[in-house]
């Protein structure tokens, strides 16, 4: 999706790391607020993303959806189990 954003080179590990956290902070809150679901996670990283203008392209984007509940899966499914 970067390249589809025009995310220069220089600059993607940074915007990779900076949609990680948004998306980490919004899954923390979720879970805190004890109505932990795919779809609460989903919807509150969509919503920490609008209205940023660095994330502009992103809100954008047609995959954007499938992307962030595919995250959202991965944490909420991952949520409890040990690592390893």
């Amino acid at each position: 999706m970067v390249d589809d954003i025009g995310v220069s080179e220089s600059n993607r590990k940074y915007f990779k790391a900076s949609v990680n956290g948004v998306i980490a902070a919004a899954n923390g809150a979720v879970r805190m607020s004890g109505n932990y679901a795919v779809e609460k996670v989903t919807a509150a990283c969509i919503q920490r993303l609008h209205g940023r203008e660095e994330y502009e392209g992103l809100i954008l984007h047609p995959d954007l959806e499938t992307f962030i509940a595919k995250k959202a899966h991965s944490l909420v499914d991952g949520y409890g189990r040990p690592f390893g």
